[in-house]
């Protein structure tokens, strides 16, 4: 409420709040529940390209993360797809793409716009489980603009489970907020240092955490202070 009555005049009550969840690891805005409703009823109309700051930044970042790391011919997990902005791609180079989000208006458009690949399964999700994909099925997991807004608690959950579902030397790309939303956005409470915590946790290793790339990395994620990391099982 004090965040509500004073926050065009100061910061003070948000960064309270903030501190707060990531001290508690709560969610914050960033609930399931709250998620749910939010892209539930989200207007698909521009395909996700709404946060795509350039054609050149897109291009760069899948050279820069996609490219390097991900081979043709693997089985890929997308997790929270939206409305397939980096779908089309992943389905072009893969064996089969495993598409998961927490809404089923989601994977209704990812449905039609994928509707000329037929190696592509779609699944709906609670937001924090896996358990469906079959144990060491997937080669790579790509996800970006999702998990900046997963509860730390969830982002913990999903995790777990790509312990699982990876087959060793699997390789995961995901995007997610590194200072526990500071810098607003809705972001979650997760940080980069819990992040890193839970990927020890779970039998990972990091090979790179980027948050920005390009000629003289001029293309960033620092926004909203987000961060990039690249992460095997070992």
């Amino acid at each position: 409420m004090l965040e509500k009555l004073f926050g065009s005049v100061t910061p003070y009550f948000q960064n309270k709040r903030i501190a707060l969840e990531i001290r508690k690891q709560l969610p914050g805005f960033n609930t399931r529940s709250y998620n749910y409703r939010e892209w539930s009823n989200y207007n698909w109309t521009e395909k996700g390209e709404e946060w795509t700051d350039s054609a050149e930044w897109k291009r760069t970042l899948i050279e820069n993360t996609l490219s390097k790391y991900f081979q043709p011919q693997k089985d890929i997990l997308e997790i929270g797809p939206g409305a397939g902005r980096w779908s089309v791609m992943l389905a072009t180079i893969a064996n089969s793409l495993t598409l998961v989000d927490l809404t089923s208006e989601s994977l209704h458009v990812c449905r039609q716009r994928l509707a000329s690949f037929s190696h592509c399964k779609f699944y709906q999700t609670d937001g924090r489980n896996l358990s469906f994909i079959a144990a060491d099925s997937i080669d790579y997991v790509w996800s970006f603009d999702v998990f900046v807004h997963i509860a730390p608690a969830d982002t913990e959950a999903y995790i777990h489970s790509l312990s699982s579902i990876l087959r060793k030397g699997g390789i995961a790309i995901i995007h997610y907020p590194a200072y526990g939303g500071y810098k607003g956005g809705f972001r979650s409470s997760t940080t980069n240092h819990f992040f890193q915590t839970i990927l020890t946790k779970y039998g990972f290793r990091i090979l790179e955490q980027l948050d920005s790339w390009g000629d003289k990395n001029i293309h960033t994620v620092k926004a909203h202070n987000d961060l990039i990391t690249v992460f095997e099982k070992v």
